[in-house]
């Protein structure tokens, strides 16, 4: 049902106890009332990506045991769509695998607290892209499944890779467009004893010299870690290094 022009479902609208795959994306719904999956016993993907969708109830996906993928990218949640402890609609879904919250207006007037996810315990992908968020240490302490953790274009200027000593099973991190600058913030001296599994990061669009730069990818060939560069953003026409712009 996507590319609809939907901008209001009724409450038990998929509540269908075959359903296993929903897609609405790119349509005009503003808000997911509590009732409108009841019943989808067996849905595991949900897209609501490119709406307009700024408030969630709690209980909107409280009953979905079955739910493995949930993509809203590109909507319009911001601080007032949670309660104060983080994103409660999410709280306690254990069979949660993939949670896309990027292109939203997500901001935390401190740091992001430190039970915003505690309820995916099995979370193994988090996408937070191109929202306004701060971690500190021990933010994902909850998720240590995580695998795949996309925190490019939060403005989160101060970083620091021990804020994620917690995700033992790390494997992607990707932090493009967040104006780090020093290599002490991708300090990947002991990377692999801390994320012995990880195989790729990606720095595009930060603040680096190309001395600090130079630095950060000789370690991570050493640790034969790959260096992802964003689609769209390598560079060949300034200084550069493998296509990471610096100065």
């Amino acid at each position: 049902m996507s590319s609809s022009k939907l901008f209001k479902i009724a409450d038990f609208t998929f509540g269908i106890y075959t359903l296993e795959v929903l897609n609405l994306r790119n349509n005009d719904i503003v808000s997911l009332t509590a009732n409108v999956f009841n019943g989808a016993l067996n849905l595991q993907v949900i897209d609501v990506s490119f709406n307009s969708i700024s408030m969630i109830n709690p209980e909107t996906f409280l009953n979905l045991r079955s739910l493995r993928d949930l993509y809203l990218s590109h909507n319009q949640l911001h601080n007032m769509s949670f309660n104060q402890n983080g994103v409660d609609w999410v709280d306690d879904i254990e069979s949660l695998r993939t949670l896309d919250l990027s292109f939203n207006q997500i901001f935390f007037y401190d740091v992001m607290p430190y039970q915003a996810f505690s309820g995916l315990v099995n979370l193994e992908t988090l996408n937070l892209k191109s929202n306004q968020i701060t971690i500190d240490y021990g933010s994902f302490s909850a998720n240590r499944k995580l695998k795949t953790l996309d925190f490019s274009y939060n403005n989160m200027t101060y970083f620091d890779l021990n804020f994620l000593m917690s995700i033992t099973n790390l494997e992607n991190l990707y932090l493009h467009g967040n104006g780090i600058a020093y290599a002490s913030q991708i300090d990947l001296s002991d990377v692999k004893a801390i994320f012995p599994d990880i195989k790729s990061i990606g720095i595009s669009e930060n603040s680096f010299s190309c001395e600090v730069l130079s630095v950060i990818i000789k370690k991570m060939m050493r640790s034969s870690i790959q260096l992802v560069v964003e689609e769209g953003k390598f560079v060949n026409n300034k200084r550069n290094l493998r296509g990471v712009s610096c100065f």
